[in-house]
């Protein structure tokens, strides 16, 4: 039986899964998959995570599907390898900065990393923290999250996990700016804006001058950074007719075009409650909120004008869709591959694409998809001789303007192995 982990933190709202793969009522195993059980029109490429590199922890595989030729290829980015003095394998977080940088935290240190240019363009000490999420800037990023240093730590005993306890007084948030040399620009403490910062949901504008928030006790609010003020956009105490029956906010981003802010949240309907979506403009005019059409998970991101959905899915349904807030509609596909361990969808940098990882066996199946049309553009089987490497979803970031995937297997107990695909 193999047990797969998969942790995710999403516009302040901290989500654990635990998926148990296998036929546990049936008493059986899964079945072994191989390549020819793969359905799909375009080559299916395949990597072995220990086998073609110098060293071990890094592999570079850059195949090219379309198979161009002449000036298409000569057109194509040019992307070097890995650089080894990040990719290591120590385990590390990572996000998608931008500018195609990858934002990693590696214990106490942070680093921007230079896709193209395969370079540490920056480096900084900083605190340890825990259960952090970092948010793009235009001029940098903003990391949300505790501090290790507000924690207790218990004894550890041969092999039992490492335990983390936490106190009400030890739960101390922060919102911590950086700019692109990764120089702290300014720091504020979550507590002494909201009672309880960690059963909030957070998100921060892309000139990086506000925070939104959505938590029971005060609603909808903006926070001003530099005036240090709160302004309530959504009152939800009282009667839900003022909120369209919208009972709470799980995602929350800024549409800087549109000066508004877009969500997902759940809403009552004939006493159940469902997913929905809506946006409200930053002056409190304007609230709208519609039930979604399908169920296909809460938002993963918001990219141009879509809110794209499904990344907290274990149990992919093969639905994937997004709402178009422009356009005021929603488009679903619901041929998706997917089995027993799903990672994704993982939405790239610009999010005309998205990946779904489906763990099978000893094994890892990426596929790449067009989020317009959910049209297939690039699958992959990932193996290695050490099952350990799937016992856990896989991390994945997609580089659209780059057409590179990097993907990241193992960490914690193992070390961190990183695959680098052109798609």
């Amino acid at each position: 039986m193999k047990e797969i982990s998969y942790w995710r933190f999403t516009g302040g709202k901290f989500v654990a899964a635990v998926l148990i793969m296998g036929c546990i009522l049936a008493g059986c195993n899964a079945p072994s998959v191989n390549t020819g059980d793969i359905k799909s029109d375009m080559p299916v490429k395949e990597a072995e995570l220990n086998v073609g590199a110098a060293n071990m922890d890094v592999m570079s595989v850059v195949p090219d599907p379309a198979e161009p030729s002449g000036s298409e290829k000569e057109a194509l980015p040019k992307v070097a390898q890995l650089n080894q003095d990040l990719f290591d394998g120590s385990d590390m977080d990572l996000w998608i900065g931008k500018d195609e940088t990858l934002i990693a935290l590696k214990k106490d240190t942070l680093y921007l990393y230079d896709m193209a240019g395969a370079e540490i363009i920056a480096e900084k000490k900083t605190e340890q923290w825990f259960m952090q999420n970092m948010y793009p800037c235009n001029d940098g990023f903003c990391m949300i999250g505790s501090l290790q240093n507000n924690l207790k730590n218990e004894d550890v005993r041969g092999n039992e996990p490492f335990v983390m306890e936490v106190t009400d007084d030890d739960r101390t948030m922060l919102a911590v700016f950086y700019n692109r040399s990764l120089e702290e620009t300014n720091r504020l403490v979550l507590n002494d804006i909201v009672e309880y910062p960690d059963a909030t949901v957070w998100s921060v504008s892309p000139d990086a001058s506000m925070l939104a928030y959505f938590n029971l006790w005060d609603g909808l609010c903006i926070y001003d950074c530099n005036q240090k003020t709160c302004r309530q956009l959504l009152d939800f105490s009282g009667s839900r007719e003022k909120t369209s029956n919208l009972l709470a906010i799980d995602t929350l981003f800024f549409d800087e075009e549109r000066q508004q802010l877009v969500f997902t949240g759940g809403t009552d309907k004939g006493n159940m409650t469902v997913e929905s979506w809506g946006s409200v403009n930053l002056d409190g005019t304007g609230f709208a909120n519609h039930i979604f059409e399908k169920d296909a998970g809460m938002a993963a991101a918001y990219k141009n004008g879509k809110l794209l959905l499904g990344e907290d899915s274990l149990a992919f349904e093969k639905i994937m869709g997004y709402a178009d807030i422009v356009a005021k509609e929603e488009k679903y596909s619901t041929d998706i591959e997917g089995g027993n361990g799903i990672g994704g969808p993982v939405f790239s940098d610009s999010g005309e694409t998205f990946a779904v990882t489906d763990i099978r066996d000893s094994q890892a199946v990426l596929t790449i998809y067009n989020t317009t049309d959910f049209s297939k553009i690039y699958q992959e089987i990932i193996r290695d001789e050490n099952e350990e490497y799937f016992y856990r979803i896989p991390r994945v970031y997609l580089f659209d303007s780059l057409r590179v995937c990097l993907v990241c297997m193992g960490g914690h107990e193992n070390p961190l192995k990183t695959v680098l695909i052109r798609y």
